[in-house]
């Protein structure tokens, strides 16, 4: 492994292994899974019987199979919420015109589900579930095993993999979406980075891109490390450059797939799907950055209630942190952060009579932004054993309370 790439800040730890990681990664995925599963039942159960069960609001463009039982309906169907139900329409119709609204989701998460549906038995989300509970397995291994190679600190390790488990919005890595596979790729395409695997990274960066348009964003980290790299010869060196060429190629060609695809499929212009069906602006970079976070100052109410709005300066923080302790300043990692959080504020959500405008799902965002995870993981671990405790149930709280108002239907976040 290239020194080159990464800065490493290594103690003197035992070489962290791929079972090792794949144990514990799995471990934590499938305990997640499993504890989400019981919590939404619950959750949907007490909403019944309090009245605040409002999923009727919930009504997908598309058919979808029926859940004929009610264990179905209470332990599948309670990820037919939001933007889940927009990728279960898709992996059981497909991608139409006379259907708008969820086209402009990615192909490769749909796709996989449908795939999964064929083989396994039962309803259309048991395949869902399959692939999500696959892809964050992966992730989690994969941040094990990234941490331990970049930081060769297994307590590091194990305290990021916690940390993303109990992100007050986690329960999105179980839902039918992209959050998990999309983060699962990113963290395979640093993996790849490391070992200077050019190929597989751009491959990775290619998939990506397949699930979220934001995977061209993946130009960015490689950029970076061939940047420094040319820079370190005092010279540049063509063949160099050409091997390096896939990290550069594939990842904008997952996007241009994406957008050949719907039109083929006569599909509308994203911008239009966007700005018609979600209320979606696109402002630079600058004014989307000063909207979110002069809402965040005038209105604090709504930012303690509102955690898409306590996200972005929480992210920012954050980040200054990742620039200002050395043995965070891994600058791919920072390229990475600093080039998602523009894309991300740069889209702002505007509802008729609201007068709140922010990035919505800003903090289901921060899913992806794994460098500040381990940040985070890094300070936790370090706290005192009451401190730690506390935060640990502040979190499971903030986590327990998100996850059941998906389920009963609230939202989103």
């Amino acid at each position: 492994m290239s020194t080159a790439v990464i800065d490493q800040h290594r103690p003197s730890t035992p070489q962290l292994t791929w079972r090792e990681a794949l144990k514990f990664g799995s471990l934590v995925a499938l305990t997640h899974r499993l504890l989400l599963t019981i919590w939404l039942a619950v959750s949907v159960l007490l909403g019944m019987r309090t009245g605040h069960y409002i999923v009727d609001i919930h009504i997908v463009t598309g058919p979808l199979p029926e859940l004929n039982t009610f264990a179905e309906q209470l332990l599948l169907g309670v990820w037919r919420r939001w933007d889940g139900l927009h990728y279960l329409n898709l992996a059981a119709n497909g991608y139409r015109a006379e259907d708008p609204m969820p086209t402009v989701f990615g192909m490769l998460t749909p796709w996989l589900i449908r795939a999964a549906d064929r083989v396994l038995p039962g309803s259309l989300e048991v395949g869902a579930i399959a692939v999500e509970t696959f892809a964050v397995a992966a992730a989690m291994t994969l941040l094990y095993r990234l941490v331990g190679q970049v930081y060769g600190d297994r307590d590091l390790a194990r305290w990021s993999v916690l940390v993303l488990a109990l992100h007050p919005l986690s329960h999105y890595l179980a839902a039918p979406m992209t959050d998990a596979l999309y983060l699962a790729f990113c963290l395979a395409y640093f993996m790849a980075l490391l070992d200077e695997k050019w190929w597989l990274v751009g491959v990775f960066g290619l998939l990506a891109a397949l699930t979220r348009h934001q995977g061209v964003l993946l130009l960015v980290p490689a950029a970076i490390v061939v940047l420094k790299q040319q820079l370190d010869q005092k010279r540049i060196v063509v063949r160099d450059l050409l091997t390096r060429s896939p990290a550069f190629v594939l990842p904008p060609l997952g996007y241009l797939a994406f957008v050949m695809f719907r039109q083929v499929r006569g599909l509308a212009p994203l911008g239009t799907v966007l700005e018609t069906y979600y209320l979606v602006s696109f402002v630079d970079p600058v004014t989307g950055l000063l909207t979110n976070l002069r809402t965040f100052v005038t209105d604090p109410l709504m930012a303690v209630l509102n955690v898409n709005i306590l996200a972005v300066p929480v992210s920012i923080g954050l980040l200054a942190v990742s620039i200002i302790r050395p043995a965070h300043r891994h600058w791919p990692f920072i390229g990475y952060t600093i080039s998602h959080l523009v894309l991300f504020v740069s889209k702002l959500s505007a509802y008729p009579g609201n007068t709140v405008v922010y990035t919505e799902s800003m903090a289901r965002y921060t899913l992806a932004l794994f460098p500040l995870i381990v940040i985070t993981a890094d300070w936790l671990r370090g706290r005192g054993k009451w401190l730690r405790l506390a935060a640990v149930a502040f979190l499971l709280v903030w986590l327990l309370m998100y996850s059941a108002l998906y389920a009963m239907g609230y939202g989103p976040f």
